[in-house]
């Protein structure tokens, strides 16, 4: 009897030396696309590791055995990962690529569609400032790609592309916290008209703003104040 339950210690110490001696293998899968700004997560799949180094291809490293990972830019990524065992160590790359953040997907405001909008242009002189009553207008946002959407309207010399900028680039699915809402903006060189659009988390109202400037020392505001059209 003792010599089996000596057999068996033995055959146990054994088994335990034949896993460690076993050579780690580095493995991982990560989702072939990702958006700027929003969480990544790397899940490890290696074998026989005990330590793991991930580099994330921005600069950025880590330990932790399944880490995520926020890419601020924009781009393909290549990812590394290696993994330390008692035999050795093996690493694998992949890669991300990382997509513009898209609010469209992301923001619960109704964002692309028709607004009835009523319109005053500020006109600043050299000799003085007066203010314009225009007609109301409908303006109708389209979503032309990623974090962008079309302002057009009639009375702009073109149709202006305006382009969503986070308020905190970490987190860009949360609106600008102060003015509580989602802010676009755009220079257009061809006209050398400036343009803004704010929608408010409140509801489905939205502010539009084109600054064109006439000559030196004169600009023409026109804000536009819509509600969606039903």
């Amino acid at each position: 009897m003792k010599i089996s339950l000596l057999l068996l210690s033995c055959l146990v110490l054994l088994a335990g030396c034949n896993d460690d001696s076993e050579p780690a293998t580095a493995d991982f899968t990560l989702p072939t696309e990702g958006e700027q700004g929003i969480e990544v997560a790397f899940q490890n799949q290696s074998q026989n590791a005990k330590r793991y180094v991930w580099t994330f291809g921005d600069g950025s490293t880590t330990q932790d055995r399944n880490p995520t990972h926020i890419y601020t830019a924009r781009g393909t990524y290549s990812v590394k990962l290696v993994a330390f065992g008692a035999e050795g160590k093996d690493s694998v790359f992949k890669s991300i690529t990382i997509r513009p953040f898209d609010i469209h997907t992301h923001s619960t405001v109704p964002i692309a569609g028709s607004y009835t909008c009523k319109m005053v242009c500020y006109s600043v002189r050299p000799w003085g400032s007066f203010a314009t009553r225009l007609s109301d207008q409908v303006v109708t946002i389209t979503k032309p790609g990623p974090g962008q959407m079309l302002l057009n309207a009639t009375t702009l010399m073109n149709t202006i592309t305006l382009t969503y900028v986070p308020f905190n680039r970490t987190s860009p699915q949360r609106p600008n916290t102060i003015l509580g809402a989602y802010v676009f903006y755009n220079q257009y060189d061809a006209n050398r008209a400036t343009s803004e659009a704010r929608f408010y988390t409140s509801g489905d109202s939205a502010r539009f703003q084109v600054d064109q400037p006439i000559s030196a020392g004169a600009n023409d505001k026109t804000i536009y104040t819509g509600i969606r059209r039903p």
